[in-house]
């Protein structure tokens, strides 16, 4: 249980990082909130000033609107950070997918994520994205993937705070087999690709891992929003509450997207 000097501690991170100057010159509140993270959705870059994170160790998830908390690194900042380059595929890149389309592509586009730095006490995860627009044309795109809040448009069309999609996908990230479609296939091993694991996100991490049910946690938080930023989860079924059945329908019938693995000592809880 967080005891009261935490709690102020807490407190005043949060009044000085809202009271810096940076904070007071180009945001203010929560508006500033939307605005970083709307533009994170979008892939736009950001200015180095506005990249800073404050992290948030909460039990109770409630410190930052649009996170669960649950006793993992939390940030307000922006949830997409790209590294290289500045304008990359990843963000977006499986919106408006179409069955047919993929099916004529050979089950194209495929994305492979590899973490290379990541851990339950770090609000933002190193990634680095291997995406494939077919068996033989692929590059590399480096960005972090923070635990922070998500938005998107209310129906007036304005800015508003996605409800954390941890939950709504977890079903999605726990699913052990994918049912490939005619013409594809699929492998037993991890790796980068272009052949996808059976199991694109079920990860089995060992108990004797430092912070095992934290790490396993924060991982989901992680992988929820690349599955938003990259459009293989809507936007809109995450903020109905569904079950979200159309990303592993999706992901069957082409639009191929998993974790390849995880970098060796990228680990920074040890």
């Amino acid at each position: 249980m967080m005891n009261s000097r935490h709690a102020i501690g807490i407190g005043l991170i949060l009044a000085l990082s809202a009271l810096s100057p940076a904070h007071a010159q180009s945001f203010s509140g929560a508006k500033g909130l939307l605005f970083r993270a709307a533009a994170a959705v979008l892939g736009q870059p950001q200015q180095q000033q506005n990249m800073k994170t404050t992290v948030v160790h909460s039990p109770t998830g409630a410190s930052i609107p649009g996170t669960m908390g649950a006793g993992q690194a939390v940030t307000d900042g922006p949830v997409y950070r790209p590294i290289s380059p500045t304008h990359g595929q990843f963000p977006g890149i499986f919106d408006g997918f179409s069955v047919h389309e993929s099916v004529r592509r050979g089950h194209y586009p495929r994305v492979a994520l590899t973490f290379e730095t990541y851990g339950a006490t770090l609000a933002c995860w190193k990634v680095r994205a291997t995406i494939w627009q077919s068996a033989r044309s692929h590059h590399d795109e480096r960005f972090e993937l923070c635990d922070a809040p998500l938005t998107g448009k209310d129906d007036l069309g304005q800015p508003m705070v996605i409800p954390d999609p941890t939950l709504p996908l977890s079903s999605v990230i726990q699913s052990r087999h994918i049912l490939p479609a005619p013409g594809l296939t699929v492998s037993d091993e991890r790796t980068t690709g272009p052949t996808p694991p059976r199991s694109p996100f079920n990860i089995n991490i060992g108990s004797t891992t430092p912070n095992a049910g934290l790490l396993l946690f924060q991982y989901k938080a992680i992988v929820s929003r690349a599955m938003v930023i990259s459009g293989y989860a809507s936007k809109s079924d995450v903020s109905g509450g569904n079950t979200m059945l159309s990303a592993p329908t999706a992901g069957s019938a082409g639009q191929l997207f998993w974790v390849a693995g995880f970098a060796p000592g990228g680990d920074q809880d040890h």
